[in-house]
């Protein structure tokens, strides 16, 4: 039969092995944006990168009736010419932003955005 010290072991074992997940509010103190990168003070001088996705946005030019402003080009011409890469924005000084680190204390942390809501709402109870 199992004693109280074994059952100790056994809970320290497993715990040991868990990876937590942590989530941490924190205010914008520093950035650089070329590298995409932020700083919070609940992580001291440890430089966070930013996650996000690029993506491409195409648009047309047209009036008010929707037809093409442009009568001599086609649709498909229009379209390629009027392809822009959306770029994610590196967060302002001062902004809330949500950091986690997925694996725990010992891996690195990655920015996945700013927190849009920060009204009414306490990040302490994360």
């Amino acid at each position: 039969m199992l004693d109280e010290r074994d059952w100790a072991a056994i809970y320290k074992y497993v715990e040991s092995r868990l990876q937590p997940t942590e989530i941490i509010f924190g205010e914008v103190i520093k950035r650089d944006t070329k590298h995409k990168l932020v700083w919070i003070n609940e992580l001291g001088d440890q430089p966070i990168p930013l996650i996000g996705f690029g993506a491409n946005l195409t648009a047309f030019d047209v009036v008010p009736d929707g037809n093409i402003v442009d009568v001599d080009m086609d649709m498909n011409t229009v379209a390629n010419q009027r392809i822009f890469q959306i770029d994610p924005i590196t967060p302002q000084l001062g902004q809330k932003v949500c950091v986690i680190r997925q694996f725990g204390l010992n891996r690195l942390a990655h920015c996945i955005g700013i927190a849009l809501s920060v009204e009414n709402y306490n990040p302490d109870d994360v």
